[in-house]
């Protein structure tokens, strides 16, 4: 019998990401779990290791103090997470496992982006960017980034946003189908782009000069940032995988990814 590729885990995943320098192959998966009759979030980050003996397990489960949609990390053995309750969560998730948490905003934190710097760039469900100093727990500033036109000066949902390695320049996306290029300094606009047909689900700075998305519009695209209008490329995919694979990055950079399955079972598969 071969080993098995797939896992049940306690809660519905939300995102995933390879385990930097694991010398196995490891990653570490949020979930996130609404209880309609409280009106609160739960979630856990989870660790899952293969092997061709025992396949694919869960090495450790480590709870967070609400959902995590998304995180990133900072060194191989520290995560850090943007949380439903507004704040974010530097999560060490080896032994001796430890945290702290930075409050941040009032509404839910959606996304995060790690510079090369203690700066990150973090965004909520209201429509706002936050730079944030990771070693003094401060945020440095924030903005409206995003807001529906029909609802002038209301923030939407801001999705995704990625900063630069030198924590100078900000990608944001979001529900209003737009991606915006902002000045991290000085919080002003410098370009942006109206070509996608919904929300912008994901961006990230593949270098200091292309920006990959994703876009429920089932359109990966990746920009030169000089010129928003005019994506380099351009391809189709099916709404199922921008809906559950929200790791591009992952995707098309590393030899294996993890396949997350939205479905009430969570079913998490990896494949080679």
């Amino acid at each position: 019998m071969s080993p098995s590729k797939s896992v049940k885990l306690s809660s519905r995943p939300a995102f995933a990401r390879r385990i930097p320098d694991s010398t196995s192959p490891r990653a570490c998966v949020s979930t996130y779990l609404l209880d309609p009759s409280t009106d609160t979030r739960s979630g856990s980050l989870c660790i899952l290791k293969y092997d061709g003996i025992d396949g694919l397990k869960v090495e450790n489960e480590i709870s967070t103090s609400a959902g995590v949609f998304r995180f990133d990390f900072r060194n191989p053995s520290t995560v850090v997470a943007a949380l439903t309750d507004g704040s974010l969560v530097i999560q060490k998730i080896e032994e001796p496992i430890s945290s702290d948490t930075i409050p941040v905003a009032s509404d839910m934190l959606l996304d995060l982006g790690l510079s090369d710097s203690s700066i990150l760039i973090t965004t909520d469900n209201k429509g706002h960017a936050y730079l944030v100093d990771l070693n003094t727990s401060l945020i440095v500033s924030s903005w409206l980034a995003h807001s529906l036109p029909y609802v002038p000066g209301e923030g939407c949902e801001v999705w995704s946003c990625s900063v630069t390695p030198n924590a100078q320049t900000v990608v944001t996306g979001g529900e209003d189908g737009s991606m915006k290029l902002w000045d991290a300094r000085s919080k002003t606009q410098i370009s942006q782009s109206k070509v996608f047909e919904a929300g912008v689900v994901f961006v990230d700075f593949q270098s200091e000069e292309q920006i990959l998305t994703g876009s429920y519009d089932e359109n990966v695209r990746i920009f030169d940032r000089r010129n928003l209008k005019d994506p380099l490329k351009v391809k189709k995919v099916s709404r199922f995988d921008l809906l559950n694979n929200f790791n591009i990055t992952d995707m098309i950079n590393s030899t294996w990814f993890l396949e997350i399955i939205h479905e009430w079972n969570s079913i998490l598969r990896l494949q080679n």
